[in-house]
């Protein structure tokens, strides 16, 4: 296969430690249990909200040739946002910045509560999907982030997301290099479950790292619930 990309990305926009072809194989990984998970074939007619989006999951769907209703990238980063709406390589898709501040990443920026608003009118999604976002996140800005979630997903839709999770930990938040504030953001398993009922979500599905692919992953629907039932992870130990 070559290793040319149908959709190619300038490197000075690479977050990760690669890109090319093994960035959107293993995204098609990913995606591939993102629908094992929510039990469904593909995302053939469903519209997609990809939070904290970078330009990787827009290359896998192009890449693969996937099928989706909509897709619609969300990130801080003015730069690459900037470039990816001049270069849109697609009409179903759509690219928008948020001004919202982070330590690591927009210092600079807004600070985000959950009445916040998206750059999106009043779309709403099927499906919601975060990885590498909660594992940046101060506790507040994470509750707030769901709260915002919340408000643009369809009735019948899912919230998919990536996290580093401790379920032995005794603070109910810790850094995992205190030296670098937010490059690792570890929850303690109940806390992040307390956030997740403060916000109106049931986790469906709570599944330990898979390899050097993904974290720990929660698969996560709307209610009204308050106390929402919560699942048991599979055994194994934290990938950190």
């Amino acid at each position: 296969m070559s290793n040319k990309l149908v959709f190619p990305v300038p490197d000075e926009f690479r977050r990760g430690a690669f890109g090319g072809r093994k960035l959107v194989e293993t995204g098609k990984q990913i995606l591939d249990l993102v629908c094992e998970t929510a039990g469904i074939e593909s995302f053939d007619g469903l519209d997609i909200l990809d939070y904290g989006s970078g330009y990787r999951m827009a290359q896998v769907l192009l890449e693969f040739d996937m099928e989706f209703a909509s897709y619609c990238g969300i990130d801080i980063d003015p730069e690459m946002m900037g470039w990816l709406q001049d270069h849109n390589p697609d009409p179903r898709m759509d690219f928008h910045l948020v001004p919202f501040q982070n330590e690591l990443y927009r210092p600079e920026g807004e600070q985000m509560t959950g009445e916040s608003q998206l750059p999106v009118g009043d779309n709403t999604y099927d499906v919601i999907m975060m990885f590498s976002v909660v594992t940046h996140l101060a506790p507040h800005d994470t509750r707030a982030l769901f709260a915002i979630l919340r408000r643009y997903l369809k009735p019948d839709g899912f919230l998919f997301f990536s996290t580093f999770v401790n379920p032995i930990m005794e603070d109910p938040y810790s850094e995992g290099d205190p030296d670098k504030p937010l490059w690792m953001s570890i929850y303690q398993e109940a806390f992040l479950f307390d956030l997740l009922d403060e916000t109106g979500w049931v986790c469906e599905h709570y599944a330990e790292p898979v390899g050097q692919m993904i974290q720990h992953q929660m698969l996560c629907r709307p209610t009204d619930d308050p106390n929402p039932p919560r699942p048991a992870c599979r055994p194994g130990t934290p990938a950190y």
